[in-house]
């Protein structure tokens, strides 16, 4: 199984994407078994209010999260997130909501939803 999470303005997997990682209010955290979309889970932010740096890499690491999907990243949470072993995935700038990311991720690492 492989969790991908993605950094989104609501909870689902119809929401807009956020634009900054660790200042989203929610995380849709996707589990893919077999190239199959098999659970779809939101994740509010818990560090929104009080952001501090290596918290939200460390909140992926706690979900079992393999792969972060999103637009844009600070090059201190990219950092943390390899060092966790989280791979991270920029996607297309085009995209704005989070099933478009998703699929585009799903595509990358050569898995159909």
């Amino acid at each position: 199984m492989i969790r991908v999470a993605i950094p989104a303005n609501g909870p689902d997997l119809n929401s807009e994407v956020s634009e900054h990682f660790g200042r989203a209010p929610y995380f849709i955290v996707v589990d893919v078994e077999g190239g199959k979309v098999v659970g779809v889970s939101a994740v509010k932010n818990p560090t929104l209010e009080h952001h501090a740096h290596g918290e939200v890499p460390q909140l992926m690491a706690k979900l079992r999260v393999k792969v972060v999907a999103c637009k844009g990243i600070g090059p201190r949470a990219l950092r943390a997130l390899e060092g966790l072993g989280i791979e991270t995935l920029i996607a297309d700038l085009s995209t704005r909501i989070v099933k478009e990311v998703l699929d585009e991720a799903l595509k990358h690492l050569g898995l159909s939803a």
